[in-house]
Formats: C-alpha cells, structure tokens, sequence
C-alpha cells in the first residue's frame, strides 16, 4: 500500500550499543536491531518507513527507536534489546498505535511490554501554521 503522510517513520539508532558491549560499528546492537525490524516490517507490509540514523544521543539507554509522523507527536524509546524475540514485533505494534490515533499519541498501558518502560521523551508536532 502507498505510503502517506500519516504513516509513521520508524528511526534505529544504527550506532547504539548495549550497555557493556563493545561491537563494531558493523555488528552492534543498533545495527541488528535495525535489520529486525526492516525484516519485520516487509515480512508484514507494515505502512511504515524503516529509516536508520547514526547516534540520537542517547548512549547511555541503547538500543533506541524513535517513532514520527507529520503533524503528530513524536515518541523516544531507549533500553530496547534486539535479542529478545518480540521486540521488532513489539515496534511494529506501536508504530500502528502511533498511527492510528489522530494526535499519535501511544498512552501507557497501549504500549506494547517489551517498550513500555524504556520512554525517552515524547516532542509536541510543529505547528501547521505560524
């Protein structure tokens, strides 16, 4: 199905690293992370982009995702793990929470378990119009 305006970006950290692994850039965390959830979502036909971005800064809380969409809120997630078997499937979902409320807003106990804890931040859409 095309893609619109309403469907959600999916951002992986391509460069995080889990607390105490030391990986090439190649083999990290983030990286597979990444690889999961693209595989997932074209296994699927998810209506999301799967995009990858070098370091969101949040190093500390690796692997992270982030979830955007124009004119919707945008969500941060951190601590996410790659080896644990659900969690692409889990982004997935939320992506499809994020989706589907008009607002993208993804409340607490919608969030899939595998996320729910690891909220990073969560940045108002920009205004339409000044």
């Amino acid at each position: 199905m095309p893609e619109t305006e309403t469907n959600p970006v999916i951002h992986v950290c391509v460069t995080c690293n889990r607390p105490g692994e030391q990986a090439p850039l190649d083999a990290r965390a983030g990286r597979r992370l990444h690889e999961a959830v693209l595989e997932r979502a074209r296994a699927t036909d998810a209506k999301v982009r799967v995009g990858q971005v070098e370091c969101m800064a949040q190093c500390q809380r690796g692997c992270t995702v982030a979830f955007s969409s124009c004119g919707k809120w945008s969500y941060l997630f951190g601590d996410l793990d790659p080896d644990i078997e659900g969690t692409a499937d889990a982004i997935l979902a939320c992506a499809e929470i994020h989706a589907a409320d008009p607002d993208g807003f993804i409340k607490l106990k919608s969030r899939p378990v595998q996320i729910r804890k690891g909220l990073l931040a969560r940045i108002p859409p920009l205004p339409l119009e000044s």
